[in-house]
């Protein structure tokens, strides 16, 4: 959504995740650790600092001119999935929780569909959903595919053991990464050359670098769907009943509570 802040700024502030770069993002998940560290430590001026520059990276520099926060209960902000409307005032925290709302209540609108479709630079990149199954359980792929999916892991768990990377950035690389390996031109075939294989990945990453957070999210949405039918079958196969079968949602953490003063948007 373009709009303007009373002050004359003209600012862009997306109001769902195809609108957000899944650089961006990253750059923002980042960023928030170091708030919520900040919050751990109970330094108050370190975790202004941190969410505000987190929040730069989605919004913009603009940021820094607005308040910290107005005089309203925070954890109401994130509670009741606050977003931002015209007219409404601003604040950091606003926007932060505006973000939160935007991330949460994403939904994929082709979660349906047995084929994920993505177009970058006017090329369409595809994954079915009977691919997507393979992927995640190794049945039927190709013993290079099988590879590159092994090691694909291998570097996430490590990573995240280690904590090699800071969380984001290591998202970022990760998400690119799944998006080659995954998603490819129709007929399009990895590489069974190793070297070959190495270079076609990093080419497609660079190509798929301005994807926006709404479509990794998309695609991994895609993936549990096509698991959970996958295994839905599997299970109706083996007994002749389909047995429920639950996601569980994952508990986040919320922010604390500063406070400054106003700023507004307008049409």
């Amino acid at each position: 959504m373009i709009a303007q802040l009373s002050t004359g700024a003209t600012i862009n502030l997306p109001l769902t995740a195809h609108e957000i770069p899944w650089e961006a993002f990253c750059d923002f998940k980042d960023q928030e650790q170091e708030y919520f560290t900040a919050q751990e430590t109970e330094d108050s001026q370190a975790a202004i600092l941190s969410i505000t520059r987190a929040l730069a990276y989605v919004y913009g520099d603009w940021i820094w001119d607005l308040p910290f926060s107005l005089d309203e209960p925070l954890e109401e902000l994130f509670l009741n999935g606050f977003a931002v409307t015209l007219g409404d005032d601003l604040s950091v925290m606003r926007l932060y929780a505006h973000l939160n709302t935007v991330i949460n209540s994403f939904k994929p609108e082709t979660l349906k569909d047995k084929v994920f479709k993505l177009v970058v630079g006017g090329e369409e990149y595809q994954l079915d959903q009977l691919k997507a199954a393979k992927f995640l359980t190794l049945e039927g792929v190709s013993t290079g595919e099988a590879i590159e999916v092994l090691e694909f892991r291998r570097i996430a768990e490590k990573n995240l053991e280690e904590k090699k990377f800071a969380l984001g950035s290591m998202d970022f690389t990760l998400g690119l990464r799944e998006l080659a390996i995954l998603v490819r031109k129709k007929g399009e075939a990895l590489p069974w050359n190793r070297k070959e294989l190495e270079s076609f990945l990093n080419d497609r990453m660079q190509t798929f670098r301005t994807v926006t957070a709404g479509e990794v999210l998309t695609l991994r949405f895609f993936l549990i769907n096509s698991y959970l039918l996958w295994l839905q079958n599997q299970i109706t196969n083996s007994s002749g009943t389909v047995r429920p079968i639950k996601v569980q949602e994952l508990s986040r953490k919320k922010p604390g509570i500063v406070k400054r003063r106003r700023g507004k948007l307008s049409s």
